[in-house]
C-alpha cells in the first residue's frame, strides 16, 4: 500500500495540533480566568522565616543556588557554596569569620534539647556534610559526607574524616584526625597536614572572591563578554584552529565549558 504524500501528513498533523490547542483553551476557560496559569516561586539566596532574617554582611560569597534561612548570622570573610542549605528556623546558626561551607552541605537548627549551631572561625566543611545542632570550634575541618549529630562538640584543630559520624553529645576535643562510625581518634595531626589545611583555606577564600565577581556582574558586562566570545569563536571556526579557540576560551570566557566549544566546532 503506497504511503500518503508528505503534504497530506503535514495537513493531518496540523489539524491534530489545532484540536489539541482548542481543547487546552476550552479547559482553561472552564477552570476560570487564571486556572491555566502556573505559580512560580522566585529563587532567593537569603530567606526570612517568620520575624527573623539572616545577617550576611561582609561575606565573600553566597552561591545563587544556596539557601540561608531564618536566624542565621554569617560573619565577614565566610562563604557558602552551591546547593548548600543553612536553616535557622528552630534555633540560631552562627558562622564565624573566614569559614567556608562547600557544596551540598546541610546545616540545620533543632527542635529538641539542643537547638543552636555554633561554628567558629577558620572552619572548612567539605561537600555533602550534614551538621545538626552542635558546636564546632575554631580551625576545625569537617570532611566530605561527614555527619555531626545533635549535641556533639568538635574542638579546635580537630579533623573529622570523610564519611565519619560523630554521635550525639560526643566530644572530640583533642586535636587530631577522627574517622569511622562512630568517629574515633585515628592519627595525630601532622605539621604537614596542618599546613595543607591552611593552604586550602586560603585557596577557598580566593576562589570564593572569584565566584562572587562572576555571579554579580552587571548584565551589560555579561552581554559584552558574550559578544566578544561569539566573534572569537566565529573567526576560529572559519580558520579551523581548535587550539587557539580553546586558549581564547580560557582567557576570555571561563564560564563556558571547553567541551561545549569543542563539540560545537566538530558539529
Amino acid at each position: 500500500m503506497p504511503l500518503p504524500q508528505k503534504s497530506t501528513l503535514v495537513r493531518l498533523g496540523a489539524a491534530i495540533r489545532e484540536c489539541g490547542q482548542a481543547l487546552d483553551r476550552w479547559g482553561s476557560f472552564l477552570q476560570g480566568r487564571y486556572g491555566h496559569l502556573e505559580k512560580l516561586q522566585r529563587t532567593r539566596r537569603i530567606n526570612g522565616f517568620h520575624n527573623f532574617f539572616p545577617e550576611v554582611k561582609g561575606v565573600r560569597f553566597i552561591a545563587p543556588s544556596a539557601s540561608v534561612i531564618g536566624q542565621v548570622t554569617v560573619s565577614p570573610g565566610s562563604s557558602i557554596w552551591y546547593n548548600s542549605v543553612v536553616r535557622g528556623d528552630r534555633g540560631k546558626v552562627t558562622i564565624g569569620e573566614d569559614t567556608h561551607i562547600l557544596e551540598r552541605v546541610v546545616i540545620r537548627s533543632g527542635i529538641l534539647s539542643v537547638r543552636d549551631v555554633k561554628i567558629g572561625k577558620d572552619v572548612i566543611i567539605e561537600p555533602g556534610a550534614i551538621i545538626s545542632p552542635c558546636q564546632i570550634e575554631d580551625g576545625a575541618y569537617i570532611g566530605a559526607n561527614a555527619v555531626l549529630m545533635e549535641g556533639c562538640k568538635i574542638g579546635k584543630g580537630v579533623v573529622v574524616g570523610p564519611g565519619a559520624v560523630v554521635t550525639e553529645f560526643a566530644e572530640l576535643t583533642q586535636p587530631g584526625v577522627y574517622q569511622g562510625v562512630p568517629a574515633k581518634s585515628a592519627t595525630a595531626l601532622t605539621t604537614e597536614a596542618a599546613e595543607a589545611i591552611t593552604t586550602r583555606r586560603a585557596e577557598f577564600a580566593k576562589l570564593a572572591e572569584e565566584h562572587e565577581e562572576m555571579n554579580t556582574k552587571l548584565i551589560e558586562k555579561q552581554t559584552e563578554e558574550r559578544v566578544i566570545l561569539k566573534d572569537i569563536l566565529e573567526n576560529q571556526l572559519n580558520e579551523g584552529n581548535e587550539f587557539t579557540m580553546r586558549s581564547h576560551h580560557v582567557a576570555r570566557a571561563p564560564n563556558v565549558s571547553p567541551g561545549n566549544i569543542a563539540a560545537g566546532s566538530a558539529a
